[in-house]
Parts: C-alpha cells; sequence; structure tokens
C-alpha cells in the first residue's frame, strides 16, 4: 500500500532505462508508490526481471522498446501512452 505521502495511485509512470541499475529501482520504487509503469529499454529482453517486480506489486506494466537519443522513438512513446490512458477512462 502506498504510503500517503507519496501516493501515486492512478497514475502512470513512463521510465527510461528502466531495464536494470537506477531505472529499474526507479520503476519499482514508483510501483511501489501506486503508480502503473510504462518502462523503456533498448532491450525488451532485458526489461522482463522488472516486469516481474512490478507486477508483483499488483501494478500495471507497459514494457516499450525506445531508444532516448531518437526523438521520434520517445515521440512516440508518450502518444502509445496518452492513447492507452485515454482508453482506460
Amino acid at each position: 500500500m502506498p504510503s500517503s505521502l507519496f501516493d501515486l495511485s492512478g497514475k502512470i509512470a513512463i521510465v527510461t532505462g528502466a531495464s536494470r541499475g537506477i531505472g529499474a529501482a526507479a520503476a519499482i520504487a514508483l510501483a511501489e508508490a501506486g503508480a502503473d509503469i510504462v518502462a523503456c529499454s533498448r532491450t525488451p529482453e532485458a526489461l522482463k526481471q522488472v516486469v516481474v517486480e512490478v507486477q508483483k506489486l499488483g501494478r500495471n506494466y507497459g514494457p516499450v522498446t525506445s531508444h532516448v537519443n531518437q526523438v521520434a522513438m520517445v515521440s512516440l512513446t508518450f502518444t502509445n501512452t496518452t492513447l492507452r490512458v485515454q482508453q482506460r477512462t
């Protein structure tokens, strides 16, 4: 259950570099705070462990192949996330 001081329930967090290190830790921490996660990585296979951890927390998880150095990919990630949010409401 999220802390009342840092409750992200009903929010979606887009996390780049989510397959390992700080990005993976951030994705898990945001999920612990109640956020659903859109995890970005250049290698989607590397996101599998983070998927397991986020789903254990009962949060929705959307892996996305994206490279932050490519503007078109970043734009597409935000567009697709926006469409997912609109479909949820």
